[in-house]
């Protein structure tokens, strides 16, 4: 009981704080700065989505048929993987951001600062969140969690004046001490994964094998969604940008429901589905699905009915057209949590190809009407074209052929 209590809160907690850090950011930087923000964010949280695809997806569905001991060598196997694939991209942001530098294009080199500095540590940092859930560790999860979050919180707060540039280092350090931590807990034998590497061919490839559609989904995840974000910044500036993402923010509380079907109930099912059967399994899910849909739908129009009072209250007085992203939120959030639903049991019966090909359809349709979207609808294109691509989805997860 106290174990699942504290993994609630600790979702909680981290939801909670990335969703006070938004509004923090957003009243005390600059628009521009704060869209500048947000675009960096928004990169980072896709490349996440490979991140999870690769090495944490895996790690929650697969290690459930592992022996105890080969789990903790899979798991070892796979933060190595991680951390040879984050040298490779620090080199590869580094190449970059001096050619950027070079040319004098001050604005992508700062997107590039910020994505040097957030992205090891946040993959890290997660990553190993994820084991010690695994592990059964919640407890102390939620220590390190509320200690990081609260830490950013406030130094960001103390500040009276707070640039991009402190964000960064705030942020990356934060992570990075805390990672620390979370890796000294769970005491892993990098070096046996190195000096052995041979000996973990067939994990290798049972990795391999579950995570190639993934891995490719997660790609046309970002074409899928936040290429439309970044599409329209390009064209129309970050001010767009930024309120967009404050009308994400306040849509955001229902955060904390994801990641905890991400973290918890993909494990669940997995392990119910190898001890009890595919049809037990299959009931279990459907209660989850009823009660998620049920409480995402009353949330959904509470936000709307409050949603004055609730942008007032967050961000100040602001431009009308943040209703308007606001209400467009509320309408992808009810295709995005039943393509998450139907996604997540997919990913326990290991049938991710599917997957990957509905986002292959979905993003190549979207992609085609976002340009003329802007032309039309300025800003508010980026989320039509994330309606359709999710609508597109869910038609294809749900055919009977799957």
């Amino acid at each position: 009981m106290i174990k699942k209590t504290a993994s609630l809160f600790d979702q909680a907690v981290v939801s909670g704080g990335n969703f006070i850090l938004t509004i923090f950011l957003a009243r005390s930087l600059t628009v521009e700065d704060f869209g500048f923000f947000s675009i960096i964010w928004l990169i980072v949280i896709s490349i996440a989505s490979l991140i999870q695809a690769v090495f944490i997806a895996p790690m929650l569905s697969l290690t459930p048929k592992f022996s105890e001991q080969d789990s903790y060598k899979f798991c070892s196997l796979l933060l190595f993987e991680l951390i040879i694939t984050l040298i490779f991209l620090c080199v590869f942001i580094l190449s970059l951001l001096m050619i950027s530098n070079h040319l004098n294009s001050n604005d992508v080199a700062t997107v590039l600062f910020g994505l040097l500095f957030l992205s090891p540590s946040y993959y890290v940092y997660e990553f190993l969140r994820r084991y010690l859930m695994l592990r059964g560790g919640d407890l102390f999860l939620l220590i390190i969690d509320v200690f990081c979050y609260s830490l950013m919180l406030l130094t960001i707060f103390l500040f009276e004046s707070i640039e991009l540039n402190n964000v960064f280092w705030i942020m990356s350090s934060s992570f990075t001490f805390f990672a620390v931590l979370l890796y000294c807990k769970s005491k892993f034998e990098l070096f046996h994964v190195v000096r052995n590497i041979k000996l973990y061919r067939s994990m290798v490839i049972k990795q391999y094998d579950f995570s190639k559609w993934l891995a490719m989904s997660s790609i046309l995840q970002f074409f899928n969604g936040n290429a439309y974000i970044l599409i329209t910044g390009y064209f129309l500036g970050g001010v767009q940008v930024a309120y967009l993402k404050m009308a994400q923010n306040i849509v955001g509380v229902i955060s904390p429901t994801y990641i905890f079907l991400d973290n918890h109930a993909q494990l669940y099912l997995a392990k119910v589905r190898f001890e009890k059967g595919v049809k037990f399994c299959n009931k279990e899910y459907v209660k989850i699905v009823i009660v998620c849909m049920s409480a995402l739908a009353l949330l959904l129009s509470l936000i709307y009915i409050f949603r004055v009072k609730i942008v007032s209250l967050m961000y100040g007085e602001q431009p009308v057209i943040i209703y308007s992203y606001l209400a467009l939120m509320l309408v992808l959030s009810v295709f995005t949590g039943a393509n998450f639903l139907q996604r997540l049991i997919l990913k326990v019966r290991e049938n991710t190809k599917i997957i990957y090909k509905s986002y292959l359809y979905s993003s190549l349709l979207s992609l085609i009407t976002i340009y003329p979207l802007i032309i039309l609808y300025g800003g508010l294109a980026a989320v039509q074209s994330m309606i359709f691509a999710q609508s597109v989805m869910l038609l294809m997860l749900l055919s009977p052929k799957n």
